[in-house]
């Protein structure tokens, strides 16, 4: 059996920032180490009711669809995640502490995290594998 790494560290002060044509870094100010761990099922359901608590803080029923911006939901979709499978974060990654203009960080976060788990995931059907063959398959849900 392989041995598989359940944890992940890294930090954006030297990443390039999404989209940027300079290749400019988030610098200094997003200094810091991330320790992330691969969710269990039990830290899926945690971040699933971490996030139905944010979502509707007093009790009511709120649907997210009636949010105004999409950004909101992502961002507290992200917060209760990394909540949960941080073991480890730096200062600024408070939500209560950013502004709109440390956006493109947060969601940088959250991508280097997926690109991580991505990696667990069977890459045969994605290269090219053939059904039947011995390659691990992908499945995917049939279309509608």
């Amino acid at each position: 059996m392989n041995h598989v790494a359940n944890s992940h560290s890294f930090s954006l002060e030297h990443m390039v920032i999404p989209g940027s044509k300079t290749k400019e870094v988030f610098g200094p100010k997003y200094a810091g180490n991330f320790t992330v761990r691969r969710p269990t099922l039990r830290d899926n359901s945690d971040i699933s009711l971490n996030y139905a608590a944010a979502v509707s803080k007093a009790g009511a029923s709120i649907n997210p669809m009636q949010l105004t911006m999409v950004s909101a939901i992502n961002l507290t979709y992200i917060f209760c995640y990394i909540g949960v499978v941080a073991k480890e974060k730096p200062e600024w990654f408070d939500d209560n502490a950013l502004y709109e203009d440390d956006e493109p960080a947060v969601f940088a976060v959250f991508t280097e995290v997926e690109r991580w788990l991505s990696s667990f995931r069977p890459q045969a059907a994605c290269a090219g594998g053939q059904p039947g063959s011995d390659d691990d398959e992908v499945l995917v849900p049939a279309k509608i």
